[in-house]
């Protein structure tokens, strides 16, 4: 996503902020990132529909919470908190991207047995009390 996206959904027709809504959105990606896991990528994530949805959000939540709240004995600010719908979002990417990431690596395994089978039965010729000898030929 570019800057005059981000900025059109935050409703900004200004250039004052460029740099601090540029961080805010970044910000959000790597926040999400990490969220998914320690090296992963804003590429690895783009390709599921709840990354945009969630960087936008809590680049927005960021943006338009940018003044700090107080907090005294009658204002509890929730500063620390991420809004609830980009905690759904994230738990839905995280479970995505990891249950994708479970299907390469079995392909993965499932692909080099079969190679090391084929690569088994060119060299070998199996004997019915297991071991195995060398053909000929």
């Amino acid at each position: 996503m570019d800057l005059t996206e981000f900025k059109n959904y935050l409703r900004v027709d200004f250039d004052d902020d460029d740099s601090v809504i540029e961080a805010y959105y970044t910000g959000a990606e790597n926040y999400i990132c990490l969220a998914i896991g320690k090296n992963v990528k804003p590429t690895d994530l783009e390709q599921y529909e709840q990354f945009k949805p969630a960087t936008l959000l809590l680049g927005a939540f960021w943006y338009n919470a940018k003044m700090a709240v107080q907090q005294t004995a009658t204002v509890k600010a929730n500063t620390d908190e991420i809004p609830f719908g980009v905690s759904a979002l994230i738990t839905q990417l995280k479970s995505r991207y990891w249950e994708d990431y479970v299907a390469k690596q079995n392909e993965s395994t499932n692909s080099n047995n079969e190679e090391d089978k084929s690569e088994n039965s060119a060299g070998r010729l199996e004997i019915s009390n297991g071991s195995s000898e060398e053909t000929m030929g």
